[in-house]
């Protein structure tokens, strides 16, 4: 099972690690052989792309290219399960982490 957790909270890591041919420092876990020169460009270009709707444009036309090859077909979801009680006080956390701090009982 292979999951990513990025600091931009966008798919960059993903492209760069996922769907760039493979080079020396990007593309490194590219085993599907994919490489496509203008691709490539597009998730360079978006460690310097502050705009958002520039980056958000340029991110799904490379989701749509990596949907249409099919590079890679998921096998996995991961789902959140969570047992809750009335006296139990506690805020379901998207990463899966229970903030302890945040715990209160009735």
């Amino acid at each position: 099972m292979l999951g990513w957790g990025v600091p931009t909270y966008d798919s960059e890591y993903i492209f760069n690690f996922l769907v760039h041919g493979r080079e020396s420092d990007i593309g490194t876990w590219n085993g599907t052989g994919f490489d496509n020169d203008e691709i490539d460009a597009k998730i360079e270009s978006l460690a310097s792309n502050t705009d958002l709707t520039s980056r958000n444009a340029d991110i799904a036309s490379i989701w749509r290219v990596v949907q249409d090859e099919q590079l890679y077909i998921p096998i996995h979801h991961q789902v959140l399960n969570w047992g809750m009680a009335e006296k139990v006080g506690i805020e379901v956390d998207p990463e899966d982490q229970p903030r302890v701090k945040y715990f209160t009982m009735k």
